[in-house]
């Protein structure tokens, strides 16, 4: 037996709506900001809501040779500025990783790294002992950090 044309048709509307009701919402659009000029890389890419930071040098190339203290406390200040200029804080940081050229210093390091955090919300780190690193940097650090 045959069914109406009409209750048929709006049937198939109705299942067609529902379909497109629950489409998945599109994801975000990816945002890339230069890292600095000439440079091969971002600085920070927003994707998926997170935004990933590329590591920080204490130092530049022109920078006069400074402490390991002073350039620890530089890298940590470019991340949160970085993580600033895309509006997140770095209560929001999930992930860092830590490049020394001299390994013995982590604790030193780790010092001055947990005062940019709030002490239950440390984010998980990989550190990473290297033979050196680019601008004769003692300690390169990127993060990863929630919208």
């Amino acid at each position: 037996m045959a069914l109406p044309l009409f209750p048929t048709l709006m049937l198939s509307s109705a299942l067609l709506l529902a379909g497109c009701a629950s489409a998945p919402p599109a994801p975000p659009p990816l945002a890339y900001v230069a890292g600095a000029a000439g440079a091969p890389y971002s600085k920070t890419v927003q994707a998926n809501g997170m935004v990933y930071v590329a590591g920080q040098l204490g130092r530049a190339a022109a920078d006069p040779v400074t402490s390991f203290e002073l350039q620890a406390r530089q890298a940590m200040d470019k991340i949160a500025a970085a993580l600033g200029s895309t509006g997140v804080p770095m209560d929001n940081v999930v992930r860092c990783n830590v490049y020394l050229t001299d390994i013995s210093k982590l604790g030193d390091f780790s010092k001055i790294y947990v005062t940019y955090f709030k002490p239950d919300r440390l984010p998980v780190r990989t550190s990473v002992g290297v033979a050196a690193l680019p601008a004769g940097g003692e300690l390169e650090v990127d993060c990863m950090a929630a919208r």
